[in-house]
């Protein structure tokens, strides 16, 4: 919701071999595409050896050859078709299922003491980049789960950030022997007609293709669902997948509808950061672990400071009926939630009436901290 307008080829590799590059051995005759070294399972459940991920080379961005590998259709039938869209709402302040939800243009880590459930939502042309690291050597270090909401093709500096967290969670020294399985689930985008959608997907596909060939000693990045762009699409341009959530837990991953009554803290202002000058120079972390002083099942959401002005036609566009307001404010206008104008509207008014200064200081200099007070109620401190 970005704002402001080949089957055989698996059964030939095996991952057995952690020193083994697939490009120094093996190439399709088609020099439009190249392997990579992020894995893939095998479709079959049987075949424990898996292959490696096929990729469009920078001058081809077609993606059909994603439609080709085995895992990757069963993977997305089972997420895509198969089940309806967990709704996370109000009924959740009843049980005690703990929600972490990451809103656009925000990333987000956790382990399993501080939330059952990871996930992000309202995604159409932007992509929801979710990870899970475990450590095969290091036995006492947790699970950590990450999901970052992206929308447009850039932020490689906080993507990479992202999977520094990982190592560090995990103590990673520089060189090893795979010491990190890395999980990676990207979903967002369809068949929009700007071609949006297979930008940021290109682009992404090939950032982790460049980033798990950089560590290939350290880490090994398995490609667990890739529901992008036409992959995500219903067949009449609009995206079947616009939210995705993981259980932290058991690093299980699904379909999401969040509902804003469960949506955590703050959330027209963390709206208003998309129309802040500062709003495509990186994402904001506004979720950690716990530090070392910290019990583990802390949890806090931290907004750092940012700035943002009223603009001309402001009055102007709130005045605008829904149908026309949209043109102007999304880049997907004809696939947006119903909610979507009226979310845009408490934003845009919050812009109209309040000033930065009177939330983050004179010199733009203070945070907003709110904890975990209950299991989806959160106070600010």
């Amino acid at each position: 919701m970005p704002l402001i307008n080949s089957s055989s080829i698996g059964s030939l590799i095996s991952v057995e071999d952690s020193n083994y590059k697939p490009s120094d051995e093996f190439s399709f005759q088609d020099d439009d595409f190249n392997l990579t070294n992020i894995l893939i399972p095998s479709a079959d459940e049987f075949d424990i050896e898996g292959s490696f991920l096929p990729l469009p080379s920078s001058k081809n961005k077609d993606l059909s050859i994603l439609s080709q590998v085995p895992f990757i259709v069963e993977s997305n039938d089972m997420l895509l078709s198969s089940q309806k869209p967990l709704e996370l709402n109000d009924k959740m302040r009843r049980r005690t299922t703990k929600l972490l939800n990451i809103c656009q243009g925000e990333v987000g880590h956790a382990i399993s003491s501080q939330c059952d459930i990871i996930a992000s939502d309202d995604a159409t042309t932007c992509h929801i980049i979710a990870l899970r690291s475990t450590a095969m050597r290091n036995i006492y270090s947790k699970p950590l789960s990450s999901i970052a909401h992206i929308d447009r093709a850039g932020y490689e500096d906080c993507i990479r950030d992202m999977l520094e967290t990982h190592k560090d969670h995990h103590r990673v020294a520089t060189m090893g022997d795979h010491v990190i399985d890395l999980d990676l689930h990207l979903l967002g985008g369809f068949n929009d007609q700007d071609g949006q959608s297979r930008e940021i997907s290109m682009y992404l596909l090939t950032l982790f293709a460049q980033i798990a060939e950089e560590e290939l000693y350290s880490m090994r990045i398995t490609l667990r669902t890739c529901a992008i762009s036409e992959l995500n699409d219903n067949g009449n341009n609009c995206p079947i997948g616009r939210g995705l959530g993981m259980n932290t837990k058991s690093g299980h991953v699904f379909l999401v509808n969040i509902d804003r009554s469960i949506a955590g803290p703050a959330l027209v202002l963390r709206g208003c950061r998309l129309w802040s000058a500062s709003a495509n120079k990186k994402l904001h972390v506004v979720h950690r672990t716990p530090s070392s002083h910290e019990v583990s099942t802390t949890s806090n959401i931290i907004i750092e400071p940012f700035k943002f002005f009223s603009f001309r036609n402001l009055k102007l566009l709130l005045s605008l009926p829904d149908h026309e307001m949209i043109k102007y404010i999304s880049t997907s206008p004809l696939v947006e939630k119903d909610n979507y104008c009226s979310n845009m509207r408490q934003t845009l008014m919050f812009i109209q009436e309040y000033k930065w200064s009177i939330i983050f200081g004179n010199g733009c200099n203070t945070s907003l901290s709110f904890r975990r007070t209950g299991n989806n109620e959160w106070e600010q401190m």
